[in-house]
């Protein structure tokens, strides 16, 4: 339309991905200042109509493009209309710079205008046709979920007792082969390695094993819950299509984080719900009964000293890098796979805590296939991501995140092997 009135200079201000009412008020107010006329094109029936009111009592002109077309097509269709936004392209501001890093890699590609290097983040050299944009992407992957493995191990030495902390390296071996045989084994059975490794290699008992393992998924599971939580609360307050269910869902989350944290410091709750259930299942009395009663409290005992003397307010300081560290991985991966969406960091958060939460089911067949990509696709999915881009890249993500584990597990065995038994148990041998 502009093209009418050439002999007139207008400025022309775009204002892109538009999704949540602060977004709008903000650009209103900036058209205020300037007195323009107002015109939107957002699918979002009740964000269009927002804008359309606001206009008015800010007494603005307003066009709205899409909402009669869009009225007009549902008409002839006999159906309503989606109102996703993104669905065509995806285009964002995100998408303009990612195209114009493409257009530089591009024009500067195998050593073409060298003057102009000084301009780039990183400089990647090697010979040509050698994949080393997916390479590049992987290494970073494979650096962050080292760094998760040293805060894991850190967290779990933090919960130890000190005269049954084990030094870096081998609590570091130990850690890495755990998680190998947790991923690997179904249903979670391999999550009884950890104590088992531990007894082995550094001369801890298995009580302390237990108790720090016990503390440390329950603090996973508070983290997990909070992280839920804080990505749903934000969808239900800035995400004007965001689902009704999100903010009850945000808040069960925080009261099952919330209870998470309770437990991880009292000891005694976890016992009584032991208790209770060796009376539900009729074994109190019996010989497997009283074996499991004295275990429990041995545990309970362990699990009291590994939240004594400041330990677990560490262990729930540590719990926060690692969790960031966990997101920034998969989040880093699913980019690399293709996977964006309209709503930034705090959807793609949303998104992989899905996945993050069906993999802590105990109902995992062999390496957790199925049951990872399962929640992934549930979470994407949930935020208007198209069910085969979901689908390929949680396979993708979570096929490097088994060969990664593999690795560093196959490395931690070695590790265990040059390592040896622990002193105190090869004295007693």
């Amino acid at each position: 339309a502009l093209t009418q009135f050439r002999d007139k200079p207008v400025r022309l201000k775009r204002v892109n991905n538009v999704r949540t009412k602060n977004h709008v008020y903000e650009s209103l107010d900036e058209a205020l200042d300037q007195q323009a006329l107002v015109v939107f094109t957002i699918v979002n029936r009740d964000l269009a109509q927002l804008v359309h009111d606001e206009c008015d009592s800010l007494g603005l002109v307003s066009i709205d493009l899409l909402t009669p077309l869009l009225m007009k097509v549902a008409q002839c269709m006999g159906r309503s209309p989606k109102e996703t936004p993104g669905l065509l392209h995806g285009i964002d501001e995100a998408y303009f710079r990612r195209i114009e890093a493409i257009e530089f890699t591009v024009k500067h590609d195998d050593g073409q205008e060298p003057r102009n290097l000084h301009l780039a983040d990183i400089v990647l050299i090697g010979i040509s046709r050698t994949s080393k944009t997916p390479l590049s992407i992987y290494l970073a992957g494979l650096v962050l979920h080292v760094c998760i493995y040293l805060l894991r191990s850190l967290r779990f030495r933090l919960l130890l007792p000190p005269e049954h902390r084990p030094d870096h390296a081998r609590l570091l071996a130990v850690s890495a082969s755990h998680n190998m045989a947790a991923l690997l084994l179904p249903a979670k059975t391999g999550e009884a390695a950890l104590p088992l490794y531990l007894k082995k290699l550094c001369g801890v008992p298995t009580s302390e094993g237990l108790a720090t393992l016990v503390v440390s998924r329950i603090l996973d599971l508070a983290s997990l819950c909070t992280s839920l939580a804080l990505a749903c609360h934000w969808m239900s307050a800035e995400v004007a299509d965001a689902p009704t269910w999100m903010l009850p869902l945000a808040l069960v989350l925080t009261a099952v984080a919330a209870l998470s944290f309770a437990v991880s410091a009292r000891s005694d709750w976890l016992v009584a719900g032991f208790s209770f259930a060796l009376s539900a299942f009729r074994l109190r009395g019996t010989k497997l009964g009283r074996t499991l009663d004295e275990v429990s409290h041995r545990v309970a005992g362990a699990l009291r000293a590994a939240g004594g003397r400041g330990r677990l307010p560490g262990a729930i300081a540590l719990s926060v890098p690692l969790w960031l560290g966990v997101f920034a991985f998969l989040i880093l991966l699913a980019r690399g796979f293709g996977l964006e969406t309209v709503y930034g960091t705090e959807g793609s958060v949303f998104g992989a805590a899905w996945s993050l939460l069906a993999q802590m089911l105990p109902i995992n067949v062999f390496a957790g296939a199925g049951t990872q990509e399962f929640g992934w696709v549930v979470g994407f999915k949930l935020l208007g991501v198209p069910e085969d881009l979901a689908l390929s890249s949680g396979l993708g993500v979570y096929t490097l995140y088994r060969l990664n584990v593999v690795l560093l597990g196959a490395l931690g065995h070695l590790a265990m092997w040059l390592l040896g038994r622990a002193p105190s148990l090869d004295s007693a041998d």
